[in-house]
């Protein structure tokens, strides 16, 4: 009788045969042998097939689905389903492990400490060059100090690949990732720290994130799912009174997104967007008895700034009274969201 798999790693691949070999040899280099690998090839079109089939011959831990093209949410769905671990870890094709010990370390400390989800910090490479030291919003890929964590006082969005989670506590939550095209990962990692209450945070790197080989860019489609994604995100902080956490995705929309969102807001199929984002505009100032958020709107409603040309008819638009409002916020709004 085969032993269940202590962790499953879930790789969706989308034509990343450049960096493939370097993911998969990271994750079968690992001490802790009773693993299983998932590898969803979502319709690739370059050799990641070919690759894919030389592993999985070779290691019989390896198991590849080979799909059409549906998007990384429903590719790593795919993978939640068949894997058959105790617990679940994501791996972007592109990306790594940062040594042989991190599914060992990881696993032993989820057991020793029963807890659902462990995981440990991020660290970033570009062109050869770690990063691993994080300020602002970005702060909490790290963490102060190792032990158990309650999510009330983490409240971050970013970087739910360093953790694995127990798949039984998943499945019985019903959590999935989103079917968005952008910023699901963010959705997801919210609702399951919160339906787990505490994580372990390890004082270790779990992830190694590649970055520079690849440039963002943002279709409508993808802009109009990251707005949703947020507008989720800022509802679910508001239900819960998470109120760092909705300060953080405030300020994710002004300091990260706000250049793509503006390129959309005033073409004609941005109507889900506008709406969205003017659902984040009233929860935001719904707390009509603060006088903190009475005198923000105040100071936004009398800001001069025009998105595009000072067209009186654009003034009167949806697209300004939205895009005034929520693209342009003061940058001292998360103090006051804050209480600061």
């Amino acid at each position: 009788m085969n032993k269940k798999p202590c962790i499953s790693v879930i790789v969706p691949i989308f034509n990343m045969d450049a960096y493939l070999r370097t993911c998969l040899d990271s994750i079968l280099g690992q001490t802790l042998d009773n693993i299983e690998v998932v590898c969803i090839n979502d319709g690739s079109t370059d050799y990641t097939q070919s690759i894919l089939e030389e592993y999985s011959w070779n290691d019989k831990r390896v198991k590849v689905i080979t799909q059409e093209n549906k998007g990384v949410a429903v590719a790593r769905n795919k993978g939640i389903e068949i894997a058959t671990g105790e617990f679940l870890f994501f791996l972007d094709p592109d990306d790594w492990l940062p040594d042989e010990k991190v599914f060992e370390d990881l696993y032993k400390t989820a057991r020793e400490n029963n807890v659902l989800i462990c995981g440990g910090e991020f660290r970033e490479v570009l062109n050869g060059k770690i990063i691993d030291k994080w300020e602002g919003n970005l702060s909490k890929y790290t963490f102060p100090k190792e032990g158990i964590m309650l999510y009330s006082d983490y409240q971050f969005d970013y970087g739910w690949v360093r953790f694995i989670y127990n798949r039984d506590f998943l499945l019985e939550k019903k959590l999935n990732i989103p079917s968005l095209t952008f910023f699901e990962d963010p959705v997801f990692f919210v609702r399951i720290m919160h339906e787990a209450e505490k994580f372990y945070a390890m004082k270790r790197c779990t992830y190694c994130y590649r970055t520079g080989h690849k440039k963002l860019e943002l279709s409508y489609e993808k802009t109009n799912d990251l707005v949703k994604g947020l507008c989720l995100n800022i509802l679910f902080a508001k239900q819960h009174q998470y109120k760092d956490l909705l300060a953080l995705e405030v300020d994710r929309i002004e300091k990260d997104y706000a250049e793509f969102i503006a390129k959309y807001l005033d073409d004609k199929r941005s109507t889900d967007m506008r709406d969205n984002l003017e659902k984040i505009n009233r929860i935001i100032f719904q707390d009509n008895n603060k006088v903190e958020y009475q005198l923000l709107k105040r100071v936004i409603k009398n800001r001069e700034y025009s998105l595009y040309m000072k067209d009186e008819e654009f003034y009167k638009s949806t697209t300004w009274k939205v895009g005034n409002a929520i693209l342009f916020i003061p940058k001292f709004i998360k103090r006051i969201l804050k209480g600061e």
